[in-house]
């Protein structure tokens, strides 16, 4: 079963074919331990969909990073807020975020290329999203937000979730084979 979310299609992350909806009480309980606040249009996708892996009909999704020159990357998945299937109760994504990525930044999906894409969940940028490179990226769990700018591998994405997901596309790969 899929979801439609903005003319994007997502396929379910969990193995049982249907992702749960998301525990709102969880979601609020870890961001208040962890002194995180996400958009209004974030908490409204996961009441809609609550993640998955992304799709425009049978093709691949992809969107653009950096602030210059554009870069195309193709989105992998979005993650859904359900303790079982991400952030804490995934393994590698909860220990990369926890190790490496400073705690303002909250990891809401991944592309093909391993970059985390990230929304900036606290401080004066909170909202805005960058991607992650996670073979470039030399942040460190107290970086801050000055140093977000200066690191060569943390591309900007968008200054709000609605601007990136209305910006994602077909992969320019398989627009060409059409």
């Amino acid at each position: 079963m899929c979801t439609v979310y903005r003319n994007i299609m997502l396929r379910p992350l969990a193995a049982s074919h249907e992702d749960p909806p998301c525990d709102f009480t969880k979601l609020e309980e870890f961001l208040a331990k962890e002194s995180l606040c996400l958009p209004a249009s974030y908490k409204e996708f996961l009441a809609e969909c609550n993640g998955g892996r992304t799709f425009w009909g049978e093709q691949k999704v992809s969107y653009l990073a950096g602030d210059k020159r554009r870069k195309e990357r193709e989105l992998a998945v979005l993650y859904s807020f359900d303790p079982k299937l991400s952030y804490e109760g995934n393994p590698r994504v909860w220990k990369e975020i926890k190790r490496y990525h400073p705690r303002f930044l909250f990891p809401i999906g991944m592309d093909y290329q391993d970059g985390f894409i990230t929304l900036i969940a606290a401080g004066k940028l909170a909202g805005k999203m960058y991607v992650l490179d996670s073979q470039k990226t030399r942040l460190k769990p107290k970086s801050t937000e000055e140093e977000l700018f200066k690191d060569r591998g943390v591309w900007w994405l968008a200054d709000s979730f609605d601007e990136f997901i209305d910006g994602l596309q077909i992969c320019k790969r398989e627009r060409r084979a059409e």
